[in-house]
């Protein structure tokens, strides 16, 4: 055994039951988008023992029916086979309001059924406690059965000395801002029962909690560059500290510093150490060996140590097959993603593949190893798992329909409209977005402003016949084997010179040149995709699209509304072509490689690419 101080708002339980949760919060309070986002994370837990391939079906079924009122948790109710997780988790929503936090918590793990009132499910349990501790468990499992026993009895604990300092009862509410109140200052729920702290076990520790202790024997594992030497980026230097606290800054910013840490980690043993590596992830990425151990190629395949004495160097290669990755996923995804490799999902999947057609914004997906990525892809493009909309993505797109309707305004008075009737379009649209009232305002004043300015300095580009909102969803584009359709912001049509400006709107951070970053990256990227989309259209055959455009809706800090021009270079052209063409043979083959070995930035993507186009992924 090893002492466990591991963080239980991340273990599956607990994350599972603050999902479910967070669903039953989202049907009290009528949030539809946020509830059908919860919906397919929630029935792929395991304990509902639902088929991988119901919960496709169902994504399908609803996206197909495109009808406003379409929502999954109508279409459960009318399931014969997931009828009974939407009767609990609806009535639980009728009852969040005014049943305490721990009543809610014991209908959530199964502790007491719910009385639905329906004849043919008139009591439902939730099956999340049976499934983790039933006897079973116990047999085959019983570090499984302890553990949730114990971190369900700490977060219990941790609610209950909470609630001592409330001065009313909490309620499930309190307990999703309670545990973001954790995860906002980075802090650990940890469990320090008996359980999982023995005298004998194995300890667990940082280096810095190990300084000015010693132990028989130390193992250190991952003695890779990346994680003890220069490559090594740490996430603690988050904060800037003035400059008489600047020296109590973590250490290992530099190579001198980071020295240091790995000689206070190797000295903590008095008679064994054990150092390992390994050779490849399991992305197949290769790690870079730690400079300061010296290691040196000896010949057929060895590796010599030199820092250590004669007779001790050489590094000694483990032959045993590496545990299987199973067995450390925790992710709700991931059942989804083996799903790939099963026949008949396999099968299902074929005709989504058939009738798909590659977007623009699919290939910026694919490729952003920052926040996207192919197994986002995967599950929000083809599976149609719906995502709940931020805040921010509900005012943007409230941005979009207005603009939409202003270009509509011009092609039919030829002139633009008077500002009041632009404000009052767009806070029409706003109102349609879920928005808490407080959200509503802020929103509210910060697109008045910003449409304000934006017309009073780019008013002028709107003209009668350029097109807004254009879909080419039924212009049969096909560029070499893929076939694409998307949407465009804005078409700005000369049909004297039979030429077309692509403008692309953007809400948030303003830039007024092409700076080296992921964000600008990904919207030339854009550009590029819109051009090969109109230029193989039906509708626009014979048109050229030499230049494309960046409209920042928002001010900067100067009150300036930017804009980026883009002249497009046929090898940019070229690279995205041929981009497009590697995305949709890796679609066409149910193959969406793993990202989380790519740095999240600019780089990384750009690395991605470059193994894409060169065939190394």
């Amino acid at each position: 055994r090893y002492e466990k101080r591991e963080n239980i708002l991340e273990t599956p339980v607990v994350r599972q039951l603050l999902s479910m949760s967070r669903l039953v919060l989202a049907l009290q309070n009528n949030n539809q988008q946020a509830a059908n986002a919860l919906w397919p994370e929630v029935l792929s837990f395991d304990f509902w023992k639902l088929p991988t391939s119901t919960i496709w079906k169902l994504s399908w079924e609803i996206n197909d029916k495109k009808d406003d009122t379409a929502n999954w948790s109508k279409l459960l109710l009318e399931s014969d086979v997931c009828r009974a997780p939407a009767l609990l988790l609806l009535n639980l929503a009728g009852q969040a309001s005014h049943e305490s936090c721990e009543t809610m918590l014991d209908f959530l793990t199964g502790n007491e059924s719910v009385q639905t009132g329906e004849e043919d499910n008139p009591v439902v349990y939730s099956p999340l406690k049976e499934f983790y501790t039933s006897s079973d468990v116990l047999n085959d499992n019983p570090e499984i059965f302890y553990q949730t026993l114990s971190h369900l009895r700490v977060l219990r604990t941790k609610l209950r000395d909470h609630q001592a300092t409330a001065d009313k009862a909490l309620t499930l509410s309190d307990l999703i801002s309670f545990v973001e109140m954790y995860e906002t200052a980075q802090q650990r729920m940890v469990n320090t029962s008996p359980y999982n702290q023995q005298s004998d076990a194995v300890q667990l520790m940082t280096v810095f909690k190990a300084k000015g202790l010693e132990f028989d024997h130390v193992f250190l594992p991952c003695c890779h560059d990346d994680v003890w030497g220069s490559s090594s980026r740490g996430s603690s230097n988050r904060l800037t500290l003035p400059a008489n606290l600047a020296p109590i800054r973590h250490a290992g910013a530099n190579d001198d510093e980071r020295l240091r840490i790995l000689f206070v980690a190797l000295t903590r043993a008095k008679y064994g150490l054990h150092l390992t590596s390994y050779l490849q992830t399991y992305s197949g990425k290769t790690t870079k060996r730690l400079k300061y151990f010296n290691e040196q190629d000896g010949g057929n395949g060895s590796f010599n140590c030199m820092i250590l004495p004669d007779g001790k160097q050489q590094v000694i290669s483990d032959g045993h097959a590496a545990p299987q990755l199973q067995h450390f996923e925790l992710d709700w995804r991931e059942r989804h993603y083996k799903g790939i490799n099963t026949a008949q999902l396999r099968d299902l999947l074929d005709e989504r593949i058939k009738r798909y057609k590659l977007s623009p914004t699919h290939l910026n997906t694919f490729t952003d190893t920052e926040y996207g990525g192919p197994q986002k892809f995967f599950m929000h493009t083809l599976l149609r798992f719906p995502q709940a909309p931020g805040v921010n993505g509900q005012y943007g797109n409230a941005v979009h329909e207005t603009l939409e309707s202003l270009q509509y305004y011009v092609d039919r008075h030829e002139t633009l409209p008077d500002l009041s009737i632009v404000i009052k379009t767009f806070n029409k649209q706003l109102e349609r977005k879920h928005l808490t009232p407080e959200q509503f305002k802020l929103e509210s004043e910060r697109g008045e402003s910003a449409l304000a300015q934006y017309i009073q300095q780019r008013g002028k580009i709107f003209a009668k016949g350029d097109k807004a909102e254009h879909s080419f969803s039924g212009e049969g584009v096909i560029i070499g084997d893929v076939h694409m359709g998307g949407k465009i912001d804005r078409m700005e049509i000369d049909k004297q010179s039979k030429t077309i400006t692509v403008v692309d709107y953007k809400t948030g951070s303003s830039y007024n040149r092409w700076e080296k970053i992921a964000k600008l990256h990904k919207y030339r990227a854009q550009l590029y995709s819109y051009k090969l989309l109109i230029e193989n259209s039906h509708s626009y055959a014979g048109y050229a699209v030499k230049t494309g455009r960046l409209e920042f809706v928002e001010p900067d800090r100067d009150g300036r509304v930017n804009t980026l021009e883009l002249t497009f270079e046929d090898t940019e052209l070229e690279r995205t072509k041929q981009l497009l063409q590697i995305m949709w043979r890796k679609i066409q083959a149910l193959d969406f490689p793993n990202v989380s070995d790519y740095s999240k930035d600019l780089k990384g993507i750009q690395a991605f690419e470059d193994d894409l186009l060169n065939g190394i992924i």
